[in-house]
């Protein structure tokens, strides 16, 4: 059973399909959600194997609170944090400065890496406090991507991967503005085997 952080459980679905035929024999358990209640369910003691969580953090601390296998924790994955909109051209820094028109989507970022990443782009851009009374807040990035699929919000931040699939999807490249690195600390996702589990 795998506890899989939201922005990445549409990959680890087409990776499940490929490792499900090599190996008849295992099936896999897909648990999505965002990285803080999956967090929260481990320390609870959900019987989970795997943790992909979309940060570094929450690995870090299980493997120092003896939950997680020492020398298990690795980097699968790095984010990249954007600006997004599936109705407005031509993002960029200028172009949420001067928005007024309505809610700004952001990821919790008490729960969600990518919440606490917009949060530090917005600091860094000295938005946060500006715009705070517009934030319209996901539990995770992919509820946030609905927000603004429904018009819920018009512009928001989101990761980088949900926005090429979406625009696979729909057979267009929607609007986006890649947020630069300098402005929030490196995403980096770690998996991490847990300490409990029998299929080590």
């Amino acid at each position: 059973t795998i506890a899989c952080a939201s922005n990445f459980t549409a990959t680890l679905n087409k990776i499940s399909a490929v490792f499900e035929k090599k190996f008849h024999n295992i099936k896999l358990v897909i648990v999505s959600g965002s990285t803080g209640s999956l967090y929260a369910r481990i320390i609870n003691h959900a019987p989970y194997d795997l943790f992909l969580s979309a940060d570094e953090k929450r690995p870090l601390y299980l493997v120092r609170d003896k939950r997680a296998v020492r020398g298990s924790r690795t980097t699968y994955a790095q984010g990249q944090l954007v600006l997004w909109s599936a109705y407005i051209i031509g993002l960029n820094k200028q172009k949420l400065m001067s928005y007024t028109a309505g809610k700004i989507a952001i990821s919790d970022p008490k729960l969600a890496p990518y919440g606490e990443a917009a949060k530090q782009a917005l600091t860094t851009m000295r938005l946060w406090d500006k715009l705070k009374s517009r934030y319209i807040y996901g539990k995770n990035v992919s509820q946030t991507f609905s927000f603004l699929k429904t018009k819920n919000a018009m512009l928001g931040f989101v990761d980088l991967s949900q926005v090429l699939r979406y625009g696979q999807r729909v057979g267009k490249l929607s609007h986006y503005w890649l947020v630069p690195e300098s402005y929030y600390l490196p995403i980096k996702q770690q998996c991490v085997l847990l300490s409990h589990s029998k299929h080590t």
